[in-house]
């Protein structure tokens, strides 16, 4: 089996040869998947994640869904917090060169969040159909995921950018979802879908 190391470069540079208009044109088709979805339809909170170069962009998707509580990641030393958001206005660079919430704009308290009934967008290099994923290596999601386990994890992933399998260690966190342009996969069962 293929290294992590090497999975992550050989999907890197697939994305990355992805012409724009088809990248746009994959992104346009995932969020119409979501929005027909009633998982995405029964949540209260989306938190959503701002594209880095070629990833899936759920922007316009994003601007659409302003009536739920929507909510974009900003990286603190080694944790990621998530700040309420209502426009494109709202992000500066920040870390990595990812566009995050503004230094003004306060991180939610997700405590008080019913967690069940938050979707988490989650980007990454590459995923597979069982849930696996792999991002940059630097263990964000991870972390949030394991400190917040009842959040529903929703992976997205452009058409090239799902292996046979990609590689997973103990620390590492599965997708509940992932969502393509072509369908959406449910990966677990332990999601009760009819709350």
């Amino acid at each position: 089996m293929e290294t992590k190391a090497s999975i992550r470069t050989k999907y890197k540079t697939l994305r990355n040869a992805m012409p724009e208009n088809i990248v746009r044109e994959e992104s346009q088709r995932i969020c119409q998947n979501i929005s027909t979805w009633e998982i995405f339809q029964k949540a209260q909170n989306c938190f959503f994640y701002y594209p880095l170069g070629k990833e899936a962009s759920l922007l316009p998707f994003f601007k659409e869904s302003i009536q739920k509580r929507a909510a974009f990641p900003r990286v603190r030393g080694e944790e990621m917090d998530f700040c309420e958001v209502n426009s494109t206005d709202d992000f500066q660079e920040g870390y990595f060169h990812v566009m995050e919430p503004k230094d003004e704009i306060p991180a939610m308290d997700l405590a008080e969040l019913e967690q069940e009934k938050t979707i988490v967008f989650t980007p990454g290099l590459v995923f597979d159909i069982n849930g696996g994923r792999s991002g940059y290596g630097k263990g964000f999601y991870d972390r949030f995921f394991q400190k917040y386990k009842k959040v529903i994890r929703v992976g997205i992933a452009l058409s090239c950018q799902l292996a046979e399998q990609v590689p997973m260690e103990t620390h590492d966190i599965s997708m509940d979802y992932l969502v393509t342009p072509e369908k959406i996969y449910k990966v677990t069962d332990n999601r009760d879908e009819n709350k």
